[in-house]
């Protein structure tokens, strides 16, 4: 669900999570919620990840607050760099 939301994004011109709410409307609030965090997950790992619809929620879940947490820590020691 997060690819066709990628797809559309880069057709449209416009960013993944944005379209989330338009594409999938008749979903509950918190299942959009979940594509949401799987956006940035597969489009880190691009095709690399093969099959993105077998990673359980949870994991994938985890996954991208993983590598949420790694950029910010990878951004706040360049920030630090910078300053010295």
């Amino acid at each position: 669900m997060a690819q066709v939301a990628i797809i559309a994004a880069r057709e449209e011109g416009q960013a993944a999570a944005d379209l989330v709410s338009r594409i999938y409307a008749s979903l509950h609030k918190m299942k959009r919620s979940y594509i949401r965090s799987f956006i940035p997950l597969v489009e880190r790992l691009g095709e690399v990840l093969l099959y993105p619809q077998e990673i359980p929620r949870a994991l994938g879940l985890a996954l991208a607050q993983r590598l949420d947490d790694w950029r910010a820590r990878q951004t706040q020691s360049v920030a630090d760099t910078v300053e010295d």
